[in-house]
């Protein structure tokens, strides 16, 4: 039964818990050191950065692009995969996970970015307190996050191959490249704004994932069913590995 499957795992739950919670707090901290740069000498970087640009045959194309960081484009999806996971697992707890995770991101990134008020590039004001609401980047933070957490949640849930799981790794991190690649092309923000936001969608990332991978996992029904049966095997085969190295 996948009750069986998940608390056999216990053992190993406190050590990956720790393990996830102090790369969170790695992650945090070279957010903060990088904040306390982009107000002083990563500034050099920026304004290098932000040259403009000759763009009018691409822009359109580009403003549509970058659309893949707005919540109203990475949310429905995440949705559509939280409810997947909630159908196979026959559980809420996916959705309650993505909900969570989704939430404390764009609150902290909102504390950041009303509290620093940093300029904007096309004003050519890198400096914090200058009005704007840039550090750090939404739309970084969404697509590492979201994305991020909608391919964990495929594989946590479902029975995915570990083919698939690369995969999913590759597209998150391709889009996390476009995301920023863009921006920049746009001019619409700063370098460290964008590496700011990956850094706070890695953290919250790495957060939901250690902390949901720690918790005991309880289906609605005991009784193993169609539905829960892959999930199963699938934690099954994946013990068995983790055992054997």
């Amino acid at each position: 039964m996948i009750r069986a499957a998940y608390s056999s795992a216990a053992p190993h739950r406190g050590a990956r818990l720790w393990t996830g919670l102090s790369y969170t707090a790695l992650l945090l901290a070279a957010f903060l050191v990088l904040t306390v740069l982009t107000a002083g000498p990563l500034q050099a970087v920026d304004l290098a950065l932000n040259e403009p640009r000759d763009i009018s045959t691409i822009r359109p194309g580009l403003e549509i692009v970058d659309r893949i960081g707005q919540r109203a484009v990475c949310l429905p999806i995440l949705g559509l995969v939280a409810g997947w996971a909630v159908y196979r697992a026959r559980s809420w707890r996916p959705a309650f996970v993505a909900a969570v995770s989704v939430l404390s991101v764009n609150a902290f990134v909102a504390v950041f970015k009303f509290s620093l008020e940093r300029g904007e590039p096309l004003e050519n004001e890198p400096g914090f307190l200058a009005g704007g609401v840039m550090y750090p980047s939404g739309h970084t933070a969404n697509v590492v996050l979201v994305y991020g957490l909608a391919a964990y949640l495929w594989w946590r849930y479902t029975d995915s191959s570990r083919d698939t799981r690369w995969i999913m790794a590759f597209v998150v991190m391709l889009l996390t490249l476009i995301m920023i690649a863009t921006s920049l092309t746009l001019r619409w923000h700063w370098f460290t704004d964008l590496i700011g936001g990956v850094l706070v969608g890695a953290a919250a990332l790495r957060a939901a994932t250690s902390i949901d991978l720690a918790i005991p996992f309880t289906p609605l029904t005991r009784e193993e069913s169609q539905v829960t049966r892959p999930v199963a095997r699938h934690l099954s085969t994946r013990r068995q590995k983790v055992g054997s190295r």
